[in-house]
């Protein structure tokens, strides 16, 4: 399509003539005046036009020619777009920072705290609350509260209780405008005098106006005191290698409160050989005592032992005692005592020692009885030609003793001889001399001479233990040498006697499976064997872990029972005669709710039971049931 090419002058426009009149003098200035001033007015219009038509370089454009630029109206749509958009959005944020409005749940007006005591004793019973409290006018919902506890607190209860095994995590559906909630915890604090401890809570929440979650924390830090009980161990600072001495412990509850599960533990020096205790330690050589009692009075516990050395080193020994707070498999350290004992070397050190122990002891079939004979010239003066006679005088049926001799494990190889003391005991006696033992010939001041040998006790499967009347196993040493003199010597060593006792043993068996509804099951057996001596007074027990349900079989002797607070399964017999040899317990726990984190199901079982033949004691830990992968 053609376009019209615009003409343009700068000619003025004429302006339409008038009839001619004719005019006076007046009238001819008139007319040049208005011609100068036409002039005038065109050159300021010619100017004008030349201004805005001219480039700058004063030139100016041929207006017949004409370019026309084509634009992109889409683009120039989105830039607007962009540009109104962002205005929109600088609107809005200035209108959220500086106009005033309301805000949901403000921190401020949530007060979350944890309220309790700042500083605990070790080993005392300690109460906790939680407090959270809606102080704004709006609901928050959806309320989870996790807390984590100082590393040595125990746990013992809470209200309301835990949504999960670790009890650490709590639920509530909302909090109305000032409505408060309390979480109480209580258990026991633990750990050394002095130590730093924290609580921490963190509660997540929405506010009813707003879809995303919130948090808030709250921290308390605690402060570990001395122990709630006290404790002391007494007995000499000063004795002589060989002399038997006596430690009393005492341990009084300064709380006046129900014990908790307590362990006591002798940590004794490597040269203190132990006699006895009182009352008897159990397995792991420890206290237990179980929280039955209130009493402040103190509770006396009793060790006998001796020292067996005193090399420069050890011129001093520490003995020391360790009392924790026992709950679900675990110890928890609150409070300890120690003694110092110097220590001297007497004249000659000669001694005997079975199992560790240089005074009685008890062993059971199937044990190895470990002798140590130990020989020290603390002197001035050689022992000359030495000579060592072991006897030991033990139980027999039919003229075979109960050691099982043919086992004997001796590398210095003595001469051994029997001897028939009566129908029901018979005698074992080895001899060495400088022919068995070269250091026997000359013993010099200062010199150690040691001997070591091992000799089983028979077992069932090797001979009918129901045939012997005696239990005891006594054990004496004689010395003979010649002194410097020539003068010949005798000595005599501590006796030992060895108490065997029943070969009572204890058998867990777990057969796991799911139910119908996918819960783990686990079929468990317990099981007891007994050979030797009849029983009494039996106790099976151990701690059941996670949220079970239980069902039981029906007990073969006894009653089982299973305590659902205190989740612990407890069997009581009242006896086991010797006809009866085996018992055996089956019971079902189905784990309802699995914690991926929980390894195992049944703690290792307490067996404890009586001889009724010895009045001794036994006490045996069966193994743990664990849970399925």
């Amino acid at each position: 399509m053609s376009i019209e090419t615009p003409v343009f002058t700068t000619k003025p426009i004429e302006e339409e003539q008038l009839p001619k009149k004719k005019r006076s003098g007046s009238v001819k200035k008139t007319r040049r005046a208005q011609s100068e001033y036409d002039t005038l007015n065109k050159k300021i219009i010619d100017q004008k036009i030349t201004a805005i038509y001219q480039d700058s370089s004063g030139r100016l454009p041929n207006m017949k020619e004409f370019l026309i630029k084509k634009s992109h109206p889409v683009l120039k749509f989105f830039l607007t777009l962009l540009i109104v958009g962002a205005l929109l959005s600088a609107a809005a944020w200035a209108g959220f920072i500086f106009l005033p409005q309301k805000r949901a749940a403000a921190p401020e007006s949530l007060n979350f705290v944890i309220d309790g005591p700042a500083r605990v004793p070790a080993g005392a019973p300690v109460s906790y609350t939680i407090k959270l409290t809606n102080g704004q006018d709006k609901v928050i919902k959806d309320i989870t509260l996790n807390l984590r506890y100082p590393a040595n607190f125990i746990f013992t209860s809470s209200s309301p209780e835990a949504r999960n095994p670790g009890h650490t995590e709590w639920q509530f559906s909302s909090l109305s405008p000032n409505e408060k909630k309390e979480l109480t915890i209580v258990g026991f604090a633990a750990g050394a005098a002095g130590e730093q401890q924290s609580w921490r809570a963190v509660m997540t929440y929405k506010p009813d106006d707003m879809a995303s979650e919130l948090q808030k924390m709250a921290v308390l830090n605690v402060t570990v005191d001395e122990p709630a009980f006290k404790l002391s161990l007494n007995g000499q600072s000063e004795a002589k290698v060989g002399d038997e001495l006596e430690y009393s412990i005492d341990l009084q509850n300064n709380t006046g409160l129900p014990l908790p599960q307590l362990e006591l533990k002798p940590i004794l020096p490597a040269n203190f050989s132990l006699v006895s205790s009182t009352p008897a330690l159990g397995r792991g050589s420890v206290w237990t005592i179980s929280p039955t009692s209130s009493s402040a009075n103190a509770i006396p516990f009793k060790l006998r032992g001796k020292f067996t050395s005193a090399s420069p080193a050890s011129a001093t020994s520490s003995m020391q005692v360790a009392l924790s707070i026992v709950n679900t498999g675990r110890s928890y350290p609150i409070g300890s005592a120690s003694a110092t004992i110097r220590i001297e070397e007497k004249d000659l050190n000669f001694s005997l020692t079975i199992n560790g122990s240089l005074g009685n002891l008890s062993a059971r079939p199937g044990e190895t009885l470990n002798m140590t004979i130990h020989i020290k010239n603390p002197g001035q003066e050689d022992m000359n030609d030495a000579a060592i006679k072991l006897t030991l005088d033990g139980p027999s049926a039919n003229n075979q003793s109960i050691l099982n001799w043919k086992e004997l494990n001796d590398p210095a190889d003595g001469d051994i001889r029997g001897q028939q003391l009566s129908a029901d005991e018979r005698r074992g006696q080895i001899t060495w001399n400088k022919s068995h033992l070269p250091a026997l010939k000359k013993i010099q001041p200062g010199q150690e001479v040691t001997l070591d040998l091992r000799l089983p006790v028979r077992t069932n499967q090797i001979i009918d233990l129901s045939q012997f009347k005696l239990f005891n196993v006594k054990s004496s040493v004689e010395l003979t040498y010649n002194d410097g003199k020539g003068a010949a010597r005798a000595l005599n060593a501590n006796p030992i006697t060895a108490t065997i006792n029943s070969d009572l043993k204890f058998e867990t068996r777990d057969a796991a499976d799911d139910n119908e509804r996918g819960e783990e099951t686990h079929a468990v057996s317990w099981i007891l064997n007994n050979n030797f001596h009849p029983l009494k007074n039996i106790t099976v027990t151990a701690d059941v872990y996670g949220d079970v349900s239980w069902v039981a079989g029906a007990a073969p002797a006894g009653t089982a029972n299973f305590n659902e607070t205190e989740k612990k399964i407890i069997w009581t017999i009242p006896d086991m005669p010797e006809s009866l040899d085996v018992l055996a317990l089956s019971f079902n726990l189905t784990l309802k709710n699995k914690n991926p984190t929980q390894r195992v199901l049944i703690s290792k079982a307490s067996v404890e039971a009586e001889d009724a033949v010895t009045g001794q004691k036994i006490t045996l830990q069966g193994a743990e049931t664990g849970l399925g992968e």
